[in-house]
């Protein structure tokens, strides 16, 4: 059984809303092969490179710059918005196969795993994230209609929408027309940290012979439906000191350019986090950091690191460890400790935010600090 760690209910609605849809430049990481791109090539809008690899405005090749994607450095291929929005264009297909050699591979393989029931994973763990709600908030009737269109496209006998039972707007918005879609399914889960994991979804629920897809993935098919090319844009949280801000941002969009649209100057005193400040990873800056499909949220706020003291052996973080593991024994023992051990740890990043003396414990269990620093 998964220990909870109760978090406060969020309140809704508590960001400011915006679009940035014309970046003057997006870069797209080169995953994979690329033959044929050449310097000044015109690319439209959702013409692809390869399977992984596509442009999401159209614009000119203007070379190529190593960026930030998450916390690594990627070469990324330079795009100068032409602000035509040309389109590539994708042969009418039936719905099915648009989505085949349309989506990435490890969609597909959710999508097409012989499984009788699909569950839609609406919850973010994180607090203050909010694109899984705005989504929701904007596109209830879609949502289900195209878990319909998928029921009938895959031969799914039982659809189910996973969502928080905090999100009360949106489960009220769920109840007033699901009664038109018999086999969908609403099911509320507790506001507990960490939830979303694959893993603890299954066994919260207990459904069986399941595929499980997250609401960000769901937008990508929606998006595919309504454009017929992949998709080019995304929603990102920005969380600058107390205020938030929730915005549609083409996907490889400079985050720089972008805090500077909403006159936010980064300073060296501050502290940068992305997607999460329980499980998420810290950066020394942003400055080449792009919007990639893997951004969720971004957090910006005084660099105040809190002093690290010695442990008390409260034992509050073996407490809380969703996967029971030891971290203070991992960190006493750091050398005597399995490695299947280790592996179970899945960095939710839960020990540290709960431990009273400020010790880096998922550092410790990630190898990539020592026990002497700590102690």
């Amino acid at each position: 059984m998964q220990k909870q760690f109760l978090l406060k209910d969020e309140i809704h609605n508590n960001y400011e809303c915006r679009e940035y849809l014309s970046p003057d430049y997006i870069f797209i990481p080169l995953f994979g092969h690329i033959e044929g791109i050449r310097q000044d090539d015109l690319l439209a809008k959702g013409q692809p490179l390869n399977k992984k690899v596509y442009s999401s405005v159209s614009g000119k090749v203007k070379g190529i710059k190593e960026c930030q994607v998450l916390n690594k450095k990627v070469k990324c291929l330079a795009i100068q918005n032409n602000y035509k929005e040309k389109k590539a264009r994708i042969t009418k297909k039936l719905k099915k196969n648009l989505l085949l050699e349309n989506l990435d591979d490890d969609l597909i393989s959710v999508l097409s795993v012989d499984t009788k029931n699909l569950v839609l994973n609406t919850v973010s763990d994180e607090q203050r994230v909010f694109n899984n709600t705005l989504i929701i908030d904007t596109y209830y009737q879609d949502i289900l209609n195209t878990l319909d269109i998928l029921k009938e496209e895959f031969d799914y006998d039982n659809l189910y929408i996973i969502i928080k039972d905090t999100d009360r707007n949106n489960i009220d918005k769920f109840i007033n027309i699901i009664g038109s879609f018999p086999e969908i399914k609403l099911i509320t889960v507790p506001n507990v940290y960490p939830i979303s994991n694959t893993s603890y979804i299954n066994h919260l629920l207990n459904i069986e012979n399941s595929s499980i897809i997250r609401i960000s993935d769901l937008y990508k098919i929606m998006y595919l439906f309504n454009h017929s090319i992949k998709c080019c844009e995304k929603y990102l949280t920005i969380n600058y000191f107390d205020k938030s801000f929730l915005i549609k941002v083409k996907i490889g969009t400079m985050v720089s350019e972008l805090l500077k649209y909403l006159s936010i100057e980064l300073k060296q005193n501050y502290s940068y986090y992305i997607n999460g400040l329980i499980g998420g990873i810290k950066l020394d800056n942003i400055n080449d950091l792009i919007v990639s499909e893997f951004l969720e949220a971004i957090y910006i706020n005084d660099n105040k690191v809190p002093k690290t003291f010695k442990c008390i052996n409260c034992g509050i973080c073996a407490r809380y460890c969703p996967v029971s593991i030891d971290p203070k024994y991992i960190k006493d023992h750091r050398n005597e400790v399995s490695q299947d051990y280790l592996n179970k740890c899945i960095k939710c990043g839960l020990c540290n935010y709960v431990c009273p003396s400020y010790i880096d414990l998922r550092k410790i269990i990630e190898g990539s600090d020592s026990n002497e620093n700590m102690q």
